[in-house]
């Protein structure tokens, strides 16, 4: 596999996460997808380094969280970064999913009220199924932090729902 196909590869298994992560960041599709953009034209400028990359997950994640936070920067929006965490984008019904689109929109609704650094790490865990290592990475925290963003978002979810999913969510 050449450098082109492995990184378009990687733009078709991790665009939806990475898209959604950067959404949520930026709170406009332009800006996201302008994120995506810039972090794969850098891969495929590091033709190199690509090779040494181990946890390419983190990675990517690490890497369009960079950028995002360059598009806030250049639009004097830098100050707005975590305060404003961004509006989630509307969650999609998952097919056969147990959970009515109700349930989904109250989800989102409760996730919009947490503090920007537990919805972060939430969206992070639960959408995108990355590990507390991996999420420190991304967000420059230590992995106790991490897990305590998590657990206290669970919490906070778990309060807002008498029965709720979160609350059989193992804290890893």
């Amino acid at each position: 596999m050449d450098l082109s196909q492995f990184v378009g590869h990687l733009y078709d298994e991790y665009h939806a996460g990475l898209f959604y992560y950067a959404l949520s960041l930026l709170k406009r599709e332009a800006d996201a997808e302008e994120a995506l953009q810039n972090l794969f034209l850098g891969l495929i400028s590091q033709k190199q380094k690509i090779r040494q990359i181990q946890q390419m997950k983190s990675y990517l994640f690490t890497g369009v969280r960079m950028e995002s936070l360059k598009i806030l920067r250049s639009k004097n929006r830098y100050e707005q970064k975590l305060e404003d965490f961004g509006q989630l984008p509307s969650l999609q019904p998952i097919p056969d999913s147990p959970y009515s689109e109700v349930e989904a929109l109250e989800v989102e609704k409760a996730l919009e009220e947490l503090p920007s650094e537990q919805k972060e790490v939430l969206v992070l865990k639960n959408f995108n199924q990355l590990t507390f290592q991996e999420i420190a990475q991304i967000t420059e925290s230590s992995p106790d932090t991490v897990a305590s963003r998590y657990r206290y978002g669970l919490q906070k979810l778990s309060h807002k729902f008498k029965k709720s999913s979160f609350s059989s969510m193992e804290v890893e």
